[in-house]
């Protein structure tokens, strides 16, 4: 079954998680915590009142991912079924648009400006683990960071080569 011919029987296409057990960092909060350079903490809390303000049935995930999960879904690279990708999208947007409307960037600078970004990858992050709880069926692959990609006629084209193979030998059989 292939995730790319539409046999393969899966909500969601997800990369492995990063693990903070060699890190010294014991959550998801934590880590946010460690690296005020990228985040201003006051704005995590706010995006859990958010959540739990709209998004009630998902926030003890929200509180679960943040304080007790060992691990991070950065990078907000997925593939999911429409209905779902629909369904995130929406949560998504209306917790970021109000996010909004109630933090001051003015003063920000830096990777602080990425703070929709960041804050994006955790609540992608929360989404995922929504979906396990609610059984839905995800296959995890690696990240593939492509260092140096070719340029031509002013598109990006990557040459992959073994590494396309392996990404195809795990999405269409199931490896982890």
């Amino acid at each position: 079954k292939s995730v790319f011919d539409g046999t393969a029987n899966y909500d969601a296409v997800i990369v492995n998680p990063i693990f903070f057990e060699n890190l010294g960092i014991s959550s998801n909060y934590d880590a946010m915590q460690k690296c005020s350079e990228y985040h201003n903490m006051r704005d995590v809390d706010i995006t859990l009142e958010i959540i739990k303000e709209k998004s009630p049935d998902i926030y003890d995930v929200a509180l679960e991912y943040f304080y007790n999960i060992k691990y991070s879904r950065a990078y907000n690279c997925f593939i999911m079924k429409y209905e779902l990708f629909n369904k995130y999208c929406t949560w998504l947007f209306e917790i970021l648009t109000e996010l909004e409307k109630r933090i001051d960037m003015t003063n920000y600078s830096g990777l602080l400006l990425r703070t929709p970004g960041t804050i994006s990858e955790r609540l992608t992050g929360i989404w995922i683990l929504w979906m396990q709880k609610q059984k839905y069926l995800i296959n995890e692959v690696p990240l593939l960071f492509i260092k140096y990609p070719a340029v031509y006629d002013n598109k990006v084209i990557t040459y992959l080569g073994y590494y396309k193979t392996r990404i195809l030998y795990h999405l269409t059989n199931d490896v982890k």
